[in-house]
């Protein structure tokens, strides 16, 4: 409804609903704001007390380790304490196709001691790097949340053997053009190593520690993402 004042202009009854309506969206937007936080507080208390009903010792020596070598070493221990130890000494797992696996292990090795380098190639460029491959089924997540540090051993002897592989190449007697080819190659069906910081609130702090264990061996990539709390965290290591 609009009423007419005494300069005969017409003024509309928004004016006076604008403020109750401000009001209201402000109480709104306090009340998400508080349901935020209590659901934030609720989770954190959740998996404090878990942590304290499992592994009490341990899970706490954990969470105040200052390094990653620390880290690691308590991370160890918890997995033998809490029998996750099993899981890694098993190669069988439906989570990736462990029997591939094994098998260009073995023969990366074998490759590498005779120095045979157009079976390294092959490898790393036909099995290894390409994208349809046994890489596929290591990108599974599910390989590594099922401890507290590490993966499969099978798994990480591999990694280790690929490395070694990208090593020997560097040290065979080939022309370095040839050398630089096959890396090239490599590289291009590999790709870039990127990390991606996700959101979560006050929990986007825990980036800033993870950013510093992998700056500090050496590891942290060049190229940063994030959303939310952890775009924040990238744009500022950036």
């Amino acid at each position: 409804m609009s009423v007419r004042s005494a300069d005969g202009s017409w003024r509309g009854s928004h004016r006076l609903l604008g403020l109750p309506f401000l009001i209201g969206v402000l109480l709104v937007l306090a009340l998400e704001l508080l349901l935020y936080v209590l659901i934030r507080l609720f989770v954190f208390l959740y998996e404090l007390v878990l942590a304290r009903l499992y592994f009490p010792a341990h899970k706490h020596q954990l969470l105040q380790s200052t390094s990653y070598q620390e880290y690691r070493a308590r991370a160890l221990a918890l997995d033998r304490a809490s029998g996750r130890e099993r899981w890694k000494l098993r190669p069988e797992s439906s989570f990736y196709n462990h029997a591939a696996l094994q098998r260009i292990s073995r023969e990366l090795g074998q490759a590498i001691l005779t120095r045979d380098g157009d079976k390294i190639e092959q490898l790393l460029l036909e099995e290894v790097f390409h994208p349809h491959r046994v890489l596929v089924g290591l990108g599974n997540r599910e390989l590594y949340s099922q401890s507290f540090v590490g993966t499969k051993y099978c798994l990480e002897e591999f990694v280790s053997k690929v490395v070694e592989a990208v090593a020997a190449i560097q040290r065979l007697p080939w022309p370095t053009a040839k050398k630089l080819d096959a890396l090239e190659k490599a590289s291009r069906s590999y790709g870039r190593t990127a990390l991606c910081l996700s959101g979560g609130g006050t929990m986007g702090y825990f980036h800033f520690g993870v950013i510093k264990a992998l700056r500090d061996l050496g590891l942290l990539p060049s190229v940063l993402s994030g959303t939310s709390a952890g775009s924040l965290v990238a744009g500022i290591v950036w």
